[in-house]
């Protein structure tokens, strides 16, 4: 797994502190985050916790436009932090 390959993660559901520290790290990885659905994001990562309709519908539209889902802690892991 490279995130330097300019890869493009959305990150959906419960958000915060561990949304923000993902966030750092992916881009000091050269990963890019967004806010946005579209045909560009190449991971949708479901952070742990409850998820709401719009964090549900941003992961279905993103999967349906080809995105690959990762679990918070499967994005750990290949970030080199287990969970």
């Amino acid at each position: 797994f490279d995130a330097g390959a300019r890869r493009t993660f959305l990150l959906v559901g419960a958000k915060g502190r561990r949304g923000d520290e993902l966030t750092r790290r992916l881009e000091a990885a050269g990963g890019q985050v967004t806010r946005e659905v579209s045909v560009d994001v190449d991971f949708v990562v479901v952070l742990a916790g409850e998820r709401d309709a719009e964090a549900e519908a941003r992961l279905g539209e993103a999967t349906r436009l080809g995105a690959v889902v990762l679990r918070e802690e499967e994005l750990r892991a290949l970030l080199g932090r287990s969970p």
